[in-house]
């Protein structure tokens, strides 16, 4: 059984780091990008379950790229601004504010698309 794709988009490695690390441990396979641009070109190439973008980045901000995605992808949003929230915001589904822990990346994901499924090592 395939694990579901996640992409990963933002412009700090650390967050990118943090997320990846979480959801791979929940069983989903991430792809990442640093870039609006980067993030338009490999939703082309790849199928993904659902896009995590950060709402301030360099360029092309998060709500910019959501604008821009034209298939039919769940967004969830992390950002640092307390204000914004999915209503106001074009295909958001969710909205995660900074400081986030992995249990909430983790459950949030897991309500917008279903569990991972765990490597081998990790199933009971």
């Amino acid at each position: 059984m395939s694990r579901p794709r996640i992409l990963v988009v933002d412009d700090e490695q650390h967050i990118v780091s943090l997320l990846s690390m979480t959801l791979r441990k929940a069983g989903y396979e991430i792809v990442s990008a640093n870039s609006g641009q980067k993030a338009l070109q490999l939703i082309e190439l790849f199928e993904f379950k659902l896009v995590i973008l950060d709402h301030s980045m360099p360029g092309m901000d998060g709500i910019e790229l959501s604008k821009k995605i034209d298939v039919d992808i769940p967004v969830m949003m992390i950002t640092s601004r307390p204000q914004i929230l999915k209503e106001t915001v074009h295909r958001i589904q969710d909205v995660m504010h900074k400081p986030f822990s992995p249990r909430e990346v983790t459950a949030k994901v897991e309500t917008l698309i279903g569990p991972g499924n765990p490597p081998k090592e990790q199933r009971a």
